[in-house]
């Protein structure tokens, strides 16, 4: 190794000034924050973060891909300074030494920016870091859903697409049966975005497949579809349709006893049918599908098998109330019918008395229902004045003669 007294006086000074201020200047590039979206129309703020130390800055400049756009230079007349990049629109009044404006972003805004940092003479120390941004034009709407009818039958083919229109870039679309998304590329239609003329992509995601049980869980299945584009843009539509001769907890086939395993029957059948023409991949795949199909079948036989049990007892509970009902107008009708006999009775006796020449009480009742509750029949009785009693053998007179009657 080559000792400082070997050197000539120049390059000895020259290596003691560059020891002393390259130890004596930490200076580093920390970050540069360049915002990943924008959405278009918006306005975007470029941060360059360093850190000079015992250095000074000499400039600050702004790049999109190789062409300077802004640049800040603090020793200069003019500190601030723009050229023309398309695309490109400088706030200057809100631009420092740190950061860049950009106001109204537009599609071609979109691109790679870096920031470069010089230190002073004598070293000019040079730092630079960047970051992309892509400029997002938001779809006119939410996702199209097309294709799907209101309704299927078990085994029949379900074919819709899904549109996501006028973006940039294009949305990212998946679909989704009874909210589990749909993975399988036999399931899916893939196509490419379609250009439009301004520039913009309209995205389409197809769907088809074969209907069977576990798709209508309670005889109905819901399509969604939804569309995204990174972060900042979510969006979903959704149909249902329902299973084709469903009849929910009435249907015929819950009351018959002894056809508890037709479901179990039924999608066997459509299994068969579904896997004929199928390739040994597609088969292992419904076969799948088949296995958690049958779950549902075996809830619907409970269910079934409950139904029943649950009749019978409304049935006989329903008969019960009936014959308390019965009982209770049975009783009213005897009652009745009680009522009657003794006010017949009651009427007869009376009679029989006019007949006979006997006295008759001026006080006969005006309802004899009155008495018809009580065993008793009221008895005419004669013989006695008001204020005092007499004697049966004595002669009363007209006026004073007070008739009653006594229960």
């Amino acid at each position: 190794m080559t000792s400082l007294a070997g050197l000539s006086p120049p390059c000895t000074s020259i290596l003691i000034f560059l020891i002393l201020f390259g130890c004596a200047t930490p200076f580093e590039m920390q970050k540069v924050e360049v915002p990943q979206y924008k959405v278009r129309g918006a306005r975007a703020e470029l941060k360059c973060l360093y850190h000079l130390g015992n250095a000074t800055l000499y400039s600050l400049k702004w790049y999109k891909g190789d062409r300077q756009f802004y640049q800040y230079i603090p020793g200069s007349n003019i500190t601030k300074n723009t050229f023309i990049v398309p695309g490109v629109n400088v706030d200057v009044n809100e631009s420092d030494a740190v950061s860049v404006v950009l106001r109204d972003v537009e599609l071609i805004t979109s691109g790679t920016y870096r920031c470069e940092v010089i230190t002073e003479a004598p070293v000019f120390y040079t730092k630079f870091g960047e970051g992309n941004m892509t400029v997002i034009d938001l779809p006119e709407s939410a996702p199209v859903l097309k294709g799907a009818k209101s309704s299927y039958q078990l085994g029949e083919t379900v074919t819709a697409n899904c549109t996501s229109p006028y973006s940039k870039p294009a949305a990212t679309l998946e679909w989704y049966i009874n909210d589990d998304l749909v993975s399988q590329p036999m399931y899916l239609i893939r196509y490419e975005p379609q250009k439009e003329p301004d520039g913009l992509e309209t995205a389409i995601l197809g769907l088809t497949f074969v209907t069977n049980r576990s798709h209508f869980p309670r005889g109905e299945m819901r399509l969604k579809c939804v569309a995204k584009i990174a972060t900042i843009y979510f969006q979903s539509q959704e149909t249902s349709v329902i299973e084709t001769g469903f009849l929910p907890h009435t249907q015929a086939e819950e009351s018959r006893h002894s056809d508890h395993f037709y479901f179990f029957e039924h999608a066997t059948l459509g299994h068969r049918l579904i896997t004929e023409g199928m390739t040994g991949t597609e088969q292992k795949q419904q076969q799948k599908l088949q296995k958690h199909s049958m779950e549902p079948d075996v809830n619907r036989m409970v269910h079934m098998l409950h139904i029943p049990m649950l009749m019978t007892f409304g049935l006989i509970l329903t008969i019960q109330v009936r014959i308390m009902d019965s009982g209770y107008l049975f009783d009213q009708v005897v009652h009745a019918g009680r009522v009657d006999e003794r006010t017949r009775r009651y009427k007869s006796r009376r009679e029989d008395e006019r007949n006979e020449g006997e006295l008759v009480s001026s006080c006969e009742p005006a309802h004899p229902l009155r008495y018809a509750h009580s065993p008793r029949v009221p008895k005419v009785h004669t013989g006695f004045r008001k204020g005092r009693d007499i004697k049966p053998d004595e002669k009363m007179n007209a006026t004073n003669e007070e008739n009653y009657c006594v229960l």
